[in-house]
Order: structure tokens, then sequence, then C-alpha cells
């Protein structure tokens, strides 16, 4: 969990349960898939992930994960085992990243409704410039990794012609 205050640390158990690996190798929150949110989410806020999600469904492969940046997981010990955690990107950008590393190692991702949290006091630290420079650099590595293995597989996978 994100330590920004935007999660319910209430249905932290809840949704780890959620992880067997039989179901998903990374469970995701997705609070889109909450009623709250369009009355917690600033409109901003709401704008700003919706565009990033919809850039992270293309450069990760995971067509079907939504709410790319929200902070709730749960990761199962393969997935853990499959990625190089040392070389995920250590700052904002990370979660898109991670997203496109876990479709390269072939992991299955789910959505889990959680509920957003927007109090009074609630600050994020991040802004249009803090998310500006390392997004799309983030994205378009994170892409290129993608297709670079797709196609490394189909070479695998295509039998050679006798000579």
């Amino acid at each position: 969990m994100a330590g920004d205050g935007q999660m319910d640390p209430m249905i932290c158990p809840r949704s780890s349960n959620r992880s067997p690996r039989a179901a998903a190798d990374y469970v995701k929150g997705n609070r889109f898939l909450h009623p709250e949110i369009w009355k917690a989410m600033p409109t901003a806020r709401i704008v700003g992930n919706v565009l990033l999600s919809a850039a992270t469904r293309v450069t990760s492969g995971y067509r079907h994960v939504f709410d790319s940046q929200c902070g709730y997981t749960a990761i199962h010990r393969v997935a853990l085992e499959a990625l190089a955690l040392d070389e995920l990107f250590p700052r904002y950008g990370y979660p898109n990243d991670l997203l496109s590393r876990l479709h390269i190692a072939d992991m299955r991702v789910v959505d889990v409704p959680v509920r957003p949290i927007y109090g009074e006091h609630w600050k994020s630290g991040i802004n249009f410039g803090t998310a500006l420079h390392p997004i799309p650099w983030v994205l378009l590595r994170s892409w290129g990794s993608r297709l670079a293995a797709q196609a490394r597989r189909r070479a695998s996978a295509t039998p050679r012609s006798a000579e």
C-alpha cells in the first residue's frame, strides 16, 4: 500500500487474500471500480489518471488493467522472483514500468476494487511537472522492452526451415 493516505488500510487483508497463485500473480487496486471515485477523487486527478492509465494499458500490454497509478497492490512470490527488481524505475513511473515487466514475465494481473480516500488533509507530492519528465520515457522504455520480448518469443517459437 502506498504511503500517501489514498488507500483504506482496513481492506488490506481482504485484498491480499484475493491473490492466490491460481487467480493472479499480481493484484492491482482499481479505485475506478468503486462508486465513490467520482465524488472522492479531484477532477484533475481523474483526468490525469484516465490518460495515464490508457497509455499504460497500451505500453504494458495489459488491456484489462485500469488505474495504473493505484498504490494498493499484492504480488505473489513467483512474480517477485521473475522480476529484476533492481532494474525497476525507482520513482514516479514505477507502477507503469512494473506492469510492463510483469507482462514480459507472463504474469497474470487482475484488478480489484478499492475505496479511494481524499480527505481535507490529503496532499499529493505529484504534480504536472513531476510526471511530465519521467513518465513518457518510462512508458516508451516499457513499451519497447515489451515489444522486444514478444519478438524474441516469436523468433524462438518459429521452427527453422530445413536447409
